[in-house]
């Protein structure tokens, strides 16, 4: 059996230096595309080094996240560990990838949100809707195979199940794909 277990990251990460930031002042308020494209470029030029998506996090969530896919481990699954990205997108816990600093929450000043770059009105639809655009151009940026929850699904077996971990704001983000993956599923029950 396999067990996919599907998290959201953590702003903490392991890093000594200061990570690439969707609050850098290089990246300006504009549509999500455009915001999207200068975030591409700032991530792309950040000098450090890669890690396992695994080993950037840290962490209370990210150690339960931890406890619970090694206990997954010793079980009688194959557990996989999949991370909801709002920097990367869907990534495999094995993917290498550079310190960051951007998440799909709302919230204050200093608080690394991509809403927070949109040029846009943030009622409840429109921060929805350019949550929901910021995943998938996260989604169609990457040439992996899963770039999504719906990709992973679509490949399932009858002996593969998911669990996915998440709070509003990622499920805000997700909500288009998670749905297409669930009505797609050839598996749907698990």
């Amino acid at each position: 059996m396999n067990f996919h277990l599907i998290v959201t990251c953590v702003s903490k990460k392991k890093t000594k230096s200061k990570p690439p930031s969707i609050i850098d002042s290089s990246i300006k308020q504009d549509t999500p595309e455009n915001v999207f494209a200068q975030w591409q470029k700032l991530i792309s030029s950040c000098s450090l080094n890669s890690k396992r998506a695994i080993d950037l996090y840290s962490g209370p969530l990210w150690k339960s996240y931890l406890d619970s896919w090694k206990l997954l481990n010793t079980s009688d699954f194959k557990s996989h560990l999949w991370i909801l990205s709002a920097g990367y997108g869907f990534i495999s816990g094995d993917k290498k990838i550079k310190p960051y600093d951007i998440t799909f929450q709302g919230g204050g000043i200093g608080v690394p949100s991509v809403l927070s770059k949109f040029s846009n009105d943030h009622g409840t639809n429109k921060r929805k809707q350019s949550l929901q655009k910021w995943w998938d151009l996260l989604t169609k940026s990457k040439n992996s195979n899963p770039n999504s929850i719906t990709s992973l699904t679509s490949e399932a077996k009858k002996d593969d199940y998911f669990l996915v971990v998440l709070g509003k704001d990622y499920l805000d983000a997700v909500s288009k794909d998670l749905n297409k993956a669930i009505k797609n599923a050839k598996y749907p029950s698990h």
